[in-house]
């Protein structure tokens, strides 16, 4: 079973919000990283070998930025509701990727609808064993933060 590499993970975040919004995010170092953010979404994923969830958090600003690119209007224009929707689009297509190069092209795979969590929630926690890998991005717009969760299947 193929494994996701940091750098691979990385690289499907970053280069999904250039795709999608337009958005070019730098990745910041865990001491600088946020300690809460307004929106947290989570899409959970099992295949044959493995199972797991990603879980996208951002600030409320950059997720109406990102909505923002996806549907071509102003900012200004995006309610909170846009924003949220936006946010969970990004976690389908971070999960979609990633099942991908778990072996998703050779196995089957189920994926999950994503869901909001609602705000004030602690999700964002390795909530499961196996590997978990945290990431946090930075740009003008905002911050987000994403972490995939791994598990092993016997």
């Amino acid at each position: 079973m193929p494994k996701i590499t940091e750098s691979a993970f990385e690289e499907i975040v970053i280069t999904a919000l250039e795709k999608i919004a337009f958005l070019f995010m730098e990745p910041i170092p865990l001491d600088e990283a946020p300690t809460s953010l307004e929106l947290q979404t989570r899409i959970q994923f099992e295949g044959p070998f493995s199972k797991g969830s990603v879980q996208v958090l951002a600030d409320l600003s950059f997720a109406q930025e990102m909505a923002a690119g996806l549907l071509g209007v102003e900012p200004e224009e995006i309610g909170r509701e846009d924003a949220e929707a936006a946010l969970k689009e990004l976690s389908n297509i971070i999960a979609g990727e990633l099942i991908l190069r778990l072996g998703a092209r050779e196995d089957e795979f189920y994926l999950g609808l994503p869901e909001l969590i609602p705000t004030g929630t602690t999700l964002h926690q390795k909530d499961q064993e196996g590997d978990s890998l945290w990431f946090h991005f930075e740009s003008d717009e905002g911050r987000l933060s994403c972490l995939v969760s791994v598990q092993e299947e016997d």
